[in-house]
């Protein structure tokens, strides 16, 4: 063969008997220790389970954000509904004043129409009852009582008068407060 190489068998490849053996040990490629393999992984597997609960943590805050957001839109609805309600409750104390100060004035109508029905009527019988010569200047119609005021020619007239007065039965007394030309009854229903 040729001067400085070696060929074994059919190969011819140069570096065929360098065997990786001859390396002193501290070179050789080592094989890596089980617990070193299984100490790397652990950060393999850390990091892969610390993902989800990120992603966990992550979507959380997110639904917790929507979640404020709703709470947020629910108090600002209830606050709406406490104004709507206080408006409600104001417009309700208005109506049930109105409704008092009706009935109020339902029970002056009253009164004031039960007056005036027994003024007229009452009117009627002072004033048909009320003899020649003699007039009315001012007739107090009250509850329980009349009170008359007027002018005479003559007092004898007005004890007339308080006689037919008496003699109607509509009155329980006629009273004569003053006689003169001018004259004060006192009639008691």
């Amino acid at each position: 063969g040729r001067t400085g190489s070696r060929t074994i068998g059919k190969s011819t490849d140069r570096f065929h008997d360098i065997s990786p053996d001859v390396l002193p040990a501290k070179y050789r490629p080592q094989p890596v220790p089980f617990k070193y393999a299984f100490l790397g992984l652990i950060p393999v597997v850390l990091i892969g389970g610390l993902l989800p609960i990120y992603n966990i943590a992550n979507n959380n805050g997110t639904h917790t954000v929507g979640l404020q957001a709703k709470l947020d839109d629910l108090n600002h609805t209830l606050q709406e509904i406490n104004r709507a309600a206080n408006s409600i409750n104001n417009v309700e104390n208005t109506i049930s004043s109105f409704r008092a100060e009706a009935a109020n004035l339902r029970e002056q109508a009253q009164s004031v129409s039960s007056v005036n029905e027994g003024f007229g009527y009452t009117t009627q019988l002072v004033v048909d009852a009320l003899p020649a010569g003699t007039s009315l200047t001012s007739i107090s119609v009250g509850a329980d009582h009349i009170s008359l005021v007027g002018g005479t020619s003559s007092p004898s007239r007005v004890i007339d008068y308080a006689k037919a007065l008496e003699n109607l039965g509509e009155f329980k007394s006629v009273f004569i407060t003053n006689l003169s030309n001018s004259f004060n009854l006192e009639i008691e229903r």
